[in-house]
């Protein structure tokens, strides 16, 4: 699977690029440096829309411009923190924004591979289900330390806890073969999507921000924070609703699915659902880690 268009860009660069096309103020510095990695024509000024990008850019950045929604991914690769970040247009064409260390990776996709990017940036694929199928419960902070940094501790204090019923699990996780990620979506609900024709960029503003809580939702869930906001990193996430419940509820013009947290390892997939301060710990299938994925995002992209 290859992308149409590929750029890396300073992650400073990326923030400058959000902004300009939000309408926000950028330095002269970073403006200067936009136009030197070909962003903006040479007399584009820092109030530029998108249509002061150059054709290039435009074309890269028209899911983001013309955005229906919005994909979010965080994932703890056995130390390694990663965020992704992907936003679809009217055509379904999408643009994904990967941050490898102080860059970020913008690629174009064609219409309607925005949910098999996602699935295979997290590396889906089959897993044995862990026996016995019961549950163990871990403070909540462990959880979302693990996806602020590697942890030894945190790592091996959970480790510890699965070996209670899945030594294999707990293996895996001190030989670093572990993976622990989060992934949210929210779909913009405006007379758009009612429509198959017409404009349909979203307003402009809070509707495409990387760096702000999405409203709280209901959705088709393997994890929820019932109402509180779920803090990973720089990434701000609001949670809601139960353990995969259907049909999703919109809030003010938006409607978030998920987020859905899982543990991957070797010996099986694992569920994180938050209760309260807790978080219950439980085996769950390839087949629907796979459907609850695809089913959150494919909804909207």
């Amino acid at each position: 699977m290859e992308a149409s268009v590929d750029v890396i860009v300073p992650r400073q660069a990326w923030a400058d690029i959000q902004a300009c096309l939000e309408g926000n103020d950028v330095s002269d510095e970073g403006m200067a440096q936009l136009r030197r990695l070909g962003f903006f024509e040479e007399r584009a000024s820092a109030e530029a829309a998108y249509e002061s990008l150059s054709g290039v850019a435009r074309d890269l950045l028209a899911p983001y411009w013309d955005s229906l929604g919005y994909v979010d991914l965080l994932v703890n690769d056995g130390g390694v923190v990663r965020h992704a970040a992907g936003w679809f247009g009217v055509d379904r064409a999408s643009c994904v924004a990967l941050d490898i260390d102080d860059s970020v990776a913008l690629s174009l996709y064609e219409p309607g591979l925005l949910p098999v990017v996602m699935a295979d940036l997290l590396d889906v694929g089959p897993r044995p289900v862990a026996d016995p199928v019961a549950s163990v419960y871990v403070p909540k902070s462990w959880v979302l330390e693990l996806f602020e940094f590697s942890s030894r501790t945190v790592r091996d204090s959970l480790a510890d806890e699965l070996s209670t019923f899945w030594p294999e699990a707990q293996d895996a996780m001190q030989e670093g073969k572990w993976k622990i990620w989060t992934v949210s979506s929210m779909l913009a609900i405006d007379e758009a999507l009612a429509s198959d024709e017409g404009d349909a960029r979203v307003a402009e503003g809070d509707e495409h921000r990387s760096d702000e809580a999405l409203p709280a939702g209901e959705g088709e869930t393997l994890v929820t924070d019932r109402g509180e906001t779920f803090v990973a990193g720089e990434t701000l996430v609001a949670g809601g609703g139960g353990p995969l419940v259907t049909d999703a509820a919109a809030a003010d013009e938006n409607e978030t699915r998920g987020p859905i947290c899982v543990l991957d390892t070797p010996a099986g997939y694992f569920s994180v659902v938050f209760e309260g301060e807790s978080a219950a710990v439980r085996p769950v299938s390839t087949f629907r880690v796979w459907c609850a994925l695809i089913d959150m995002i494919a909804e909207a992209a």
